[in-house]
């Protein structure tokens, strides 16, 4: 009777115990289910983020229409160049030997030597020089200043000094101006006098004909 107390006790303890673990197990879920382990030491991943969608690219401003060039305004016509005027031509003259006369499409030139206008080493006209003076006003007077002027210019030879021969030379051209306006009416807008010295020579100065001339008045008749 004792054998069958205890083993019926034994079955009573294990099917108490059977049945606990039972109620037990229903209430709880097993472990690895609904949560996650960790692993000692190891950080748990982060849950990566989701890329930003990228941005729209901005539409692009159109390229404002090009303004159409300006139209060149037409170049001017060139005006015709003004025919050149004539070389004015004074009268004809008949001057004594010695004096010369040139003439080119521009201008005219009247040579006249020392020796007719002037004594050596002077200033002062000469009573031979006067005739010749009187035909070359009336020549410029038949002008009147209106279409062209002249210039009369004085020269000396290389002897004397360079200011005394200005001096001279500015003398004589002064001398014979005064002969053409005042004793023979040529009008003094005309005229102008300059003295040259011995720095425009036609010939080197190194012979005594060669000296002589040197010597001399020269009118420059150009168109005004």
């Amino acid at each position: 009777m004792g054998k069958r107390f205890a083993k019926g006790l034994v079955i009573g303890v294990l099917l108490a115990a059977f049945l606990t673990a039972g109620c037990s197990s229903e209430g709880e879920e097993p472990e690895g289910k609904g949560e996650k382990k960790e692993v000692a030491g190891v950080e748990p991943m982060e849950t990566p983020k989701k890329a930003e969608a990228p941005k729209p690219m901005p539409t692009p401003k159109p390229m404002p229409t090009p303004k159409p060039m300006p139209t060149p305004k037409p170049m001017p016509t060139p005006k015709p160049m003004p025919t050149p005027k004539p070389m004015p031509v004074p009268q004809p003259i008949d001057l004594p030997g010695g004096v010369e006369i040139k003439q080119d499409e521009d201008r005219a030139l009247i040579r006249i030597p020392e020796k007719i206008l002037f004594d050596f080493d002077s200033s002062k006209l000469r009573s031979e020089a006067y005739p010749v003076l009187e035909k070359i006003a009336e020549s410029l007077k038949e002008d009147g200043g209106k279409e062209f002027k002249v210039l009369i210019k004085g020269h000396t030879d290389s002897k004397g000094s360079d200011a005394y021969n200005m001096k001279l030379s500015q003398r004589r051209a002064e001398a014979v101006r005064k002969a053409l306006v005042d004793r023979f009416g040529v009008p003094a807008s005309m005229l102008t006098a300059k003295g040259y010295g011995e720095r425009e020579p036609l010939v080197p100065n190194d012979t005594e004909s060669n000296r002589q001339k040197n010597r001399r008045v020269e009118f420059v008749v150009e168109p005004k």
